[in-house]
């Protein structure tokens, strides 16, 4: 059956799940990253005592009118840069903890309540957030340690969705466009969190986000299933279609072949690339606004807006390779493998070449923006690069994988704010934030590399280990059965 055979019926199963996965990362990364820009009207900037005051405008000027350090904008926090950078990091201190359990669990039991209820969860402590931080600033720290332990398992836990929704000549696209929703989040947050900052205040902006996503959780938990077979609203001929589409996909719990996996080439590709994708991803989504206010002197409502442009040029990107890229595996212009390594060469090569040319740039506005657009921008490549690369090789253990490799991938996810921090600490020039942008190059090119080297597109031997075991135990019986009825059948003989 073609897909315009489905569709002629209403929106396909598998589609009204990504479709509800897109606004579920929508929302994980709204309320993982609101802090990024909330945290400015938070701090009392004028309280913060700065050892070289040059980053202010001195190299730059000011993009705007009035002075952006007016204390009348200023928030109730006196946090300096270091502070700041622990505050935005402290949320993967807590989102390593679950990835394995996560990914695993989510192989177990289905990847629908895994992946909801960290959604919901997430937008709880959102609700209680501002609440807490009124009295301490620790708590607001401890807040998101908890966030990030909620949010943990969302990777793990679509991975293994997509394993048994998404057929593989669809796999890219249907792929690129549940995460997308990152993107989407992250392009509706900046703006939306800067526009209720300045109209109602930066306690509102989690109120409001927080709330909203329980909404999205009550249509999760009534639309989506974790399979085709357990859905009691598919369509006959969908659930025949991706029956024998998804073939590998066993609904057997197997065991992990752990020895297999870690000493597999393919499975360190993705997590290289993955750890040089975290550094610099996460180093321009958390310091971009910081680097927007005090380098490049925009104020918050603008801060917000510019923030968010980079994100609209990734969701951009996303999804233009993930339908370029089935169309060149349905032509078979390209296998998987090299569709895999292209797409990831053009996100981490390339914006590592970008972000070098950043450096260049000095106090030009309009091509550093245009440049830091670029470079996340074809960040957009990773969902049909090394991030789609688990279901390939290993469908049965996708989610665990991604856990292994998310896991591992996080710590560079807050090492990297926390670098940058460091290096701008009171010291907010053009010369240390080149340092910064050097760093992340190296990270993104070196990722990138090995992944091309190393990395696969066909399903793994180790995939199927389970059913290798139960084959080599069931000829070991049947072996111990022949053998046994041999010597009854002598001594009946003898």
């Amino acid at each position: 059956m073609t897909l315009r055979e489905l569709f002629k019926k209403g929106i396909p199963a598998r589609y009204i799940m990504a479709i509800m996965s897109f606004f579920g990362f929508v929302f994980n990364y709204m309320l993982r990253i609101n802090i990024n820009i909330t945290i400015v009207a938070m701090v009392n900037y004028s309280a913060i005592e700065r050892a070289n005051d040059s980053g202010r405008g001195a190299e730059c000027g000011f993009n705007q009118t009035e002075d952006p350090y007016n204390p009348d904008d200023d928030g109730p926090f006196p946090w300096n840069e270091n502070a700041q950078s622990t505050i935005a990091s402290s949320f993967f201190w807590g989102y390593i903890l679950l990835q394995i359990p996560g990914g695993r669990l989510s192989e177990v039991i289905g990847g629908k309540w895994i992946f909801g209820m960290s959604i919901i969860s997430a937008g709880i402590l959102n609700l209680i957030f501002p609440l807490l931080a009124q009295d301490n600033p620790v708590y607001l720290i401890v807040i998101r340690i908890l966030m990030g332990v909620c949010e943990g398992p969302t990777f793990p836990g679509m991975h293994a969705m997509l394993a048994r929704w998404a057929p593989p000549e669809e796999r890219s696209r249907i792929a690129s466009i549940v995460y997308a929703g990152c993107q989407a989040g992250t392009l509706v947050v900046y703006p939306l969190a800067s526009f209720i900052t300045t109209q109602l205040g930066w306690e509102y902006v989690f109120y409001i986000m927080g709330s909203s996503s329980l909404v999205w959780g009550a249509l999760w938990i009534y639309l989506v299933y974790d399979s085709p077979a357990v859905h009691p609203r598919i369509d006959k001929e969908e659930l025949a279609y991706l029956e024998e589409r998804i073939g590998k996909v066993q609904t057997k719990i197997q065991p992990v072949p752990w020895r297999a996996l870690l000493t597999s080439m393919p499975f360190w590709a993705i997590l290289i690339a993955d750890i040089g994708n975290n550094w610099g991803f996460w180093m321009l989504l958390t310091e971009l606004p910081i680097y927007m206010k005090h380098i490049l002197n925009y104020d918050l409502q603008s801060n917000g807006f510019l923030s968010a442009l980079p994100y609209l040029c990734m969701w951009i990107f996303s999804v233009f390779y993930g339908y370029v890229a089935d169309i060149f595996l349905r032509k078979k212009w390209l296998n998987v493998k090299n569709i895999r390594k292209v797409a990831t060469i053009s996100s981490h090569f390339c914006g590592a070449i970008v972000l070098v040319l950043v450096t260049l740039t000095g106090c030009n506005d309009i091509l550093t923006l245009v440049l830091l657009n670029l470079a996340v921008g074809l960040q957009g490549a990773i969902y049909t690069g090394f991030l789609t690369n688990h279901i390939d090789i290993a469908p049965n253990f996708a989610g665990t994988m991604y856990g292994i490799t998310n896991c591992i991938a996080s710590i560079p996810s807050f090492v990297a704010p926390l670098t940058a921090g460091a290096m701008t600490n009171g010291q907010q020039t053009l010369g240390n934030w080149r340092k910064v942008f050097y760093i992340s190059a190296a990270f993104y090119a070196g990722g990138s590399i090995f992944f091309a080297i190393f990395a696969d597109g066909e399903v793994q031997k180790w995939n199927d280990y389970g059913k290798t075991e139960d084959a080599e135990s069931s000829a070991k019986s049947s072996k111990k059965n022949s053998l046994s009825e041999s010597r009854k059948s002598s001594i009946k003989k003898s």
